[in-house]
């Protein structure tokens, strides 16, 4: 087993998040818990308490390193208007959930002793999605206030959850990409077309 002195905090951080991954690709996300992480890495998994708070802490910067590489590839759509755009943003959060399923579903599944106690960094990304979304939603229409963009980017991508967990669940889509894509586009085609037609209301 290595000693405590061979590597850095932040590589030890790293070293354990990239074992966790590794090992919900092949255990699942029930799969995971600190002492497989621990064994994966040859650290003790006292030695992780060291860099961890707790297992939900682990978790946590799990899913704040996922949501990081999906904003990246949202963030890589710029090229397209406004419209396209929010469906480039759909379908690169549909293809990362059929690509990284475990690790998508861990985003969701996980119910932590104490959510309040949220990383700074998992919530700068979580934020950080959304307001590419509501700046795509700012540009079809510049007159809404912020309050009814945060409702709308809410509310949009609720609906593009849904046809993700219906992909992989195979009750719609029998976990078939391309369809749901379509059902992507339909959805952002028929939502962009109503709202911006309508009053800034939503009441």
């Amino acid at each position: 087993m290595a000693r405590r002195n061979d590597h850095s905090r932040e590589q030890l951080k790293e070293m354990a998040l990239l074992a966790s991954e590794s090992i919900i690709s092949k255990d699942g996300v029930d799969g995971l818990s600190t002492r497989k992480v621990a064994h994966e890495i040859g650290y003790s998994a006292g030695t992780l308490y060291q860099v961890f708070n707790n297992f939900d802490d682990l978790v946590m910067q799990l899913n704040s390193r996922t949501l990081s590489r999906l904003q990246l590839q949202m963030s890589q759509q710029q090229r397209h208007d406004a419209r396209n755009r929010l469906k480039h943003y759909g379908y690169c959060y549909l293809r990362f959930a059929h690509q990284q399923p475990e690790l998508w579903h861990l985003l969701f599944e996980h119910r932590a002793a104490n959510p309040e106690q949220r990383p700074e960094e998992l919530l700068n990304n979580i934020d950080a999605l959304f307001n590419l979304v509501k700046l795509a939603l700012s540009e079809l229409k510049p007159t809404c206030s912020e309050i009814d963009l945060t409702v709308t980017a809410n509310s949009l991508w609720s609906g593009i959850h849904g046809i993700a967990v219906l992909m992989l669940k195979g009750k719609l889509f029998d976990g078939d990409l391309q369809s749901a894509e379509q059902a992507v586009n339909c959805l952002m085609n028929n939502f962009i077309q109503g709202w911006t037609s309508q009053g800034e209301s939503h009441a």
